[in-house]
C-alpha cells in the first residue's frame, strides 16, 4: 500500500520576506528546518521550535541580536580644606588642582528584527578615580583700623553680607517678638544673624556703614544668602530707618572671640 501524506501549507515570515512552503513536518523547527530556515545565536519563532504548527499556517522568525554601549561620563572631585595658620583668615590657597575622574556605564540592548526592544543596565565601572582638591584656608588673625563716624576702629575679620532690618513687630513672624535670643530688648544696635553664626558670635560687636556699631544677640533666617546679618530697630526706628543691603561689607570688632573659624559656616 502506499501512504500518501499530504503537506500542509505554511507561510514563513523571515528576514524581511515571506518563504511559501508546503511539510509534513509536525513541530515548528521540524518545517523551519526543511525549508532552509536555521535559529542561530539567540534567534527564536512564534511559534516556538517545539510547538506544533499553527492552525493558521503562519511562522514568524525573530532575529535577535545585542550589543554593548558605553556611557562615559565624569566623576566629580571632592574638595578638602586644610587650616593653614601662615595665611590670614578668609584668604585660601590651592595646593592641589585635584581632576574629576572618569567613570563608564554598561548597558546592553537587544534588537529584535532590527527593532531596539530593550535596554539594560548592567552597572558602572570606574576609569579614572577622582582626585581630590586640596584648597588651604587661613587660621592667621590680624587686626587692622577702619576710619568711621564712631572715630578709628580695631576689627579682626571683614565680611561681605546681604544686611536686611527687623525690628519687633517687623520680623516676618505672627506675631510682635520684643526681645532677642540673648533676652536684650529689640532695638537699634542689636543684630541677628544665623544660628551657625550665633553659636560663636553671640555678644560680639560688629561695625556696619550706615547703621553703626551694633551687638551680635539675636538669631533669624534668610534663606538667600548664608552671609547674611539682619539690623535691629524698635518699630519707631524701623519706619524711619529700616535698611536694605544687597551686598556690603561689615567689620567684626576686637577682641576676637576665643574660637574664630577658619571659613565661616
Amino acid at each position: 500500500n502506499v501512504i500518501v501524506t499530504r503537506g500542509i501549507p505554511l507561510v514563513i515570515q523571515v528576514d524581511g520576506r515571506e518563504i511559501k512552503t508546503n511539510t509534513t513536518a509536525k513541530t515548528v523547527g521540524e518545517a523551519l528546518a526543511a525549508a532552509g530556515v536555521a535559529l542561530q545565536d539567540m534567534d527564536y519563532s512564534r511559534p516556538a521550535e517545539n510547538e506544533a504548527l499553527p492552525e493558521d499556517g503562519r511562522i514568524e522568525v525573530v532575529r535577535v541580536s545585542e550589543e554593548i554601549l558605553l556611557e562615559q561620563s565624569t566623576v566629580p572631585y571632592t574638595v578638602e580644606y586644610i587650616p593653614d595658620d601662615a595665611l590670614e583668615l578668609d584668604q585660601t590657597r590651592v595646593t592641589d588642582e585635584g581632576s574629576v575622574g572618569l567613570q563608564a556605564k554598561r548597558i546592553r540592548v537587544r534588537y529584535e528584527n532590527g527593532v531596539e526592544v530593550k535596554r539594560t543596565d548592567e552597572g558602572t565601572v570606574v576609569l579614572k578615580e577622582p582626585v581630590t582638591r586640596q584648597v588651604a584656608y587661613g587660621t592667621q588673625i590680624v587686626l587692622r583700623t577702619i576710619s568711621t563716624p564712631e572715630g578709628t576702629l580695631t576689627y579682626y575679620r571683614a565680611i561681605t553680607v546681604t544686611a536686611t532690618s527687623y525690628s519687633p513687630c517687623n520680623s516676618g513672624a505672627d506675631r510682635c517678638y520684643p526681645l532677642t535670643a540673648s533676652g536684650l530688648p529689640v532695638k537699634k544696635g542689636v543684630i541677628a544673624v544665623r544660628s551657625a553664626w550665633y553659636q560663636f558670635l553671640k555678644g560680639t560687636k560688629m561695625y556696619v556703614p550706615g547703621y553703626g556699631i551694633g551687638s551680635v544677640e539675636d538669631i533669624g533666617y534668610y534663606p538667600y544668602n548664608p552671609n547674611w546679618i539682619d539690623l535691629g530697630f524698635t518699630d519707631a526706628e524701623f519706619a524711619l530707618y529700616g535698611k536694605f543691603y544687597p551686598s556690603i561689607t561689615v567689620y567684626l570688632l576686637a577682641p576676637a572671640p576665643a574660637y574664630v573659624p577658619g571659613i565661616m559656616p
